[in-house]
């Protein structure tokens, strides 16, 4: 099973030829927020559009914050949406995720409180808790990560998304973006959080899954 994880597109997606053979041999596909750069669902189409000519794989993804209500509605329109939800997705492999962001100073369309973050992440949980292996991708980072440290210094993520990691050993991946200048790899809790990096800049993650003994998956991944 493989998962390419794109994101932070902002309405301009650096379609690489790295990218197009990823996305061409993928079983999946995952748009990880911030599809449009406030835009429309206009610009959401034109985003499909331009993914469907490398891939007939299944599309998944979730708003960010900089997505507006018209295009999070589309994204649930059209029958892509994964925020507050999830999926098995092969065997005992599950996938949920959240999108938009926890509340900042900018005031962007799609902020969401801690409290309502943490009935989201319920609901996703409750479509894979049977699931030995979880990948947790969400647009925004966990708080007090590499993942989430800002160019100033502090740490901006979500308290109630690390709290949730951490509570769940099922979760072997996280996947996030949100802090463009945060693109990196840490781990919380012995798992590892990948902060894919803006796909306007050519960045996305390339998930493979493999089914392993009694119910296990080993999961890789390489960043690019």
């Amino acid at each position: 099973m493989k998962i390419v994880v794109i994101g932070d597109i902002h309405g301009n997606l650096d379609l690489t030829p790295r990218m197009r053979t990823a996305i061409g041999s993928a079983d999946l596909i995952f748009l990880n927020g911030d599809l449009t750069n406030f835009g429309t669902p206009q610009h959401l189409h034109k985003l499909l559009e331009n993914l469907r000519e490398y891939t007939s794989a299944p599309i998944k993804a979730v708003p960010g914050n900089c997505d507006t209500p018209e295009v999070f509605l589309e994204i649930e329109r059209v029958g892509i949406n994964l925020h507050r939800s999830g999926e098995v997705i092969a065997g005992s492999l599950g996938i949920m995720a959240v999108g938009g962001s926890n509340i900042s100073p900018f005031k962007a369309p799609i902020e969401f409180t801690e409290n309502d973050i943490a009935k989201f992440l319920a609901d996703g949980f409750e479509e894979v808790e049977n699931c030995e292996s979880v990948i947790l991708l969400s647009h925004f980072p966990p708080k007090d990560t590499n993942a989430d440290r800002i160019s100033s210094g502090p740490h901006v993520g979500s308290p109630t998304l690390r709290e949730f990691i951490l509570k769940h050993p099922s979760i072997k991946l996280v996947l996030c973006g949100h802090i463009h200048e945060a693109i990196g790899i840490d781990k919380l809790g012995g798992i590892p959080v990948v902060n894919h990096g803006m796909a306007s800049q050519g960045h996305f993650v390339a998930v493979e899954a493999t089914p392993g003994s009694e119910g296990r998956w080993e999961i890789a991944y390489e960043t690019y």
